[in-house]
């Protein structure tokens, strides 16, 4: 009489490094899991998957055979990844993780640039003039500062400075800022975008401003 041994597959990889949907994580990572335990002592090999924004199948494998719960990738900034890891026993019987994210950190600034008032033109009460000579931005009365900005990832700001001092700060589009206050001389006017990750982008423009009130 012969007996047929039983034979089970390893535990299933979990408690993934980064954790899934981590935000920020440096490059620089190494992928890691809980080490799978087979209910019959073989050793357990690992396969990683990993793909950038898509599901990962076949066609993604990045290591195999691993014998450690751990891989170090070769990782890009500012991208989503999708990663799983299959252990495998000697015999051949697998487990497989779920599918697991993160997203790398975003060190891409994001870019502001001022519309108006624009370098060489004069404003009055809002509305754009003509140019002046030398080109000299010139406003009498009151103007809409307007700005352009875009970044990769999402913006989480913009702010308004006069002579460095900040006097407004925009959350949603559109971002302006309507300066109008008792005003006369010479002033620097900068704009300062800031993305979700803290990246940052500058603007400025100088300007000339009359605006007295009676």
């Amino acid at each position: 009489m012969v007996m047929e041994l039983l034979n089970y597959p390893p535990s299933p990889p979990s408690n993934p490094t980064p954790t899934d949907d981590a935000k920020e994580v440096d490059p620089n990572i190494t992928l890691t899991w809980e080490e799978c335990n087979d209910p019959e002592g073989d050793r357990v090999y690992y396969d990683v998957y990993l793909s950038e924004d898509e599901e990962p199948g076949e066609n993604n494998l990045v290591a195999s055979n691993l014998t450690q719960p751990s891989y170090n990738p070769m990782l890009k900034e500012n991208t989503h990844y999708l990663w799983k890891v299959v252990a495998r026993d000697e015999k051949g019987l697998s487990r497989e993780s779920p599918t697991w994210g993160f997203s790398t950190i975003d060190t891409v600034p994001p870019t502001v640039e001022i519309i108006t008032p624009k370098e060489g033109y004069i404003y009055v009460t809002g509305e754009e003039k003509k140019q002046t000579l030398l080109k000299k931005t010139i406003i009498l009365g009151w103007v809409e500062v307007k700005v352009h900005v875009d970044d990769n990832m999402g913006l989480e700001k913009v702010c308004f400075y006069v002579n460095k001092k900040l006097r407004h700060t925009c959350y949603v589009y559109p971002y302006s800022w309507r300066w109008d206050e008792t005003v006369f001389g010479r002033y620097i006017l900068k704009t300062v975008a800031y993305d979700q990750a803290g990246n940052t982008a500058t603007d400025e423009i100088k300007v000339m401003v009359f605006n007295i009130r009676i």
